[in-house]
């Protein structure tokens, strides 16, 4: 005949338990790992492509700067209050502006080589 001592029981239930809580535990922190390893890597991208978007803006608001002067000189020059040359001279230089962005962008596109993090 086999005795059963109920605290005895109610112990190893215990231990039970707690191996099983203590494997879950291990496999919640495993994934929480991968899942921090993951987000640094996002939150690396993230400061390239800021670093490359302020490049850009930066690159762009000087074009602005540029054609706004333009527009504001050939409109003085078309109001007769500024020389048809000045003018010219004006909007050449606001498409070269223009060029030297489009081509620093094309060149930049081709040496950044923006990769897949995630995956």
């Amino acid at each position: 005949m086999i005795t059963l001592n109920i605290q005895a029981v109610l112990v190893w239930l215990l231990l039970i338990f707690l191996i099983v809580a203590t494997g879950f535990l291990i496999v919640v922190l495993k994934n929480l790992v991968d899942t921090v390893k993951k987000t640094n890597k996002i939150l690396d991208d993230t400061t390239v492509v800021t670093t490359i978007v302020a490049e850009k803006t930066e690159e762009v608001e000087e074009t602005m700067d540029n054609l706004i002067s333009v527009a504001n000189k050939f409109s003085g020059a078309v109001n007769g209050k500024e020389g048809l040359i000045t003018s010219l001279v004006s909007i050449s230089k606001g498409a070269f502006s223009t060029a030297n962005v489009v081509k620093k962008s094309k060149k930049n596109c081709k040496r950044r080589k923006v990769k897949k993090v995630v995956k």
